[in-house]
């Protein structure tokens, strides 16, 4: 029976801290509740350079310039 007690508990407790409740850590913040708002962040990720950047540079052994990545975007 006690060991159903601890089992329910702790059942409990993890799904009260999910929810966002839980004790203040050491430095004084509650924790943050895991629900809903970790799923509706999106993240737009622009590639590209400002100015006169070419960007990456392909070069031969003796050093010349074969391809920018400019040339090839362009």
């Amino acid at each position: 029976m006690t060991i159903l007690l601890v089992a329910v508990g702790g059942i409990a407790l993890l799904m009260a801290r999910t929810a966002g409740f839980g004790l203040p850590d050491a430095s004084g913040l509650l924790p943050q509740a895991v629900v809903g708002a970790a799923w509706n962040d999106q993240v737009a990720l622009i590639s590209g350079h400002a100015g006169n950047d070419s960007g990456a540079v392909c070069e031969d052994a003796a050093g010349n310039v074969l391809l920018t990545e400019a040339s090839i975007n362009a």
